[in-house]
């Protein structure tokens, strides 16, 4: 089971970060199933968090530090396969749990995976 480690927010891209940690995280995150958006948008409007990027540390079969993904229905993006603007957030917040170090992340892809540095 994945538990909450941390959450940051960026008031200026209204960008959410859920920082989870378990068993299994990394592959758990690659297996979550993706949220019905109308349920999201039903318990938000969209007005403070326009996206939530999902991420835990590590990445199955990958030498990576974290995986992430990133849904934002309030933008009419079920998931973003690649979600290159959550990095916009994502890299500083692991910078900040990494001490500054260089971040090597996995990018989810619906039936793949693609590895990236920052």
């Amino acid at each position: 089971s994945l538990e909450l480690r941390a959450m940051a927010y960026c008031s200026r891209t209204r960008k959410l970060i859920l920082h989870v940690e378990g068993e299994g995280g990394a592959r758990a995150i690659e297996n979550l199933r993706v949220p019905a958006p109308e349920r999201l948008i039903a318990a938000h409007d969209g007005a403070l968090v326009t996206g939530v990027a999902i991420l835990a540390a590590g990445g199955s079969g990958r030498e990576v530090d974290f995986t992430s993904r990133y849904f934002a229905p309030w933008n009419g993006i079920t998931e973003d396969p690649v979600n290159g603007s959550s990095h916009t957030i994502i890299a500083p917040y692991w910078a900040h749990v990494c001490g500054g170090a260089q971040a090597e992340f996995g990018l989810t892809k619906r039936h793949r995976a693609a590895a990236d540095s920052c």
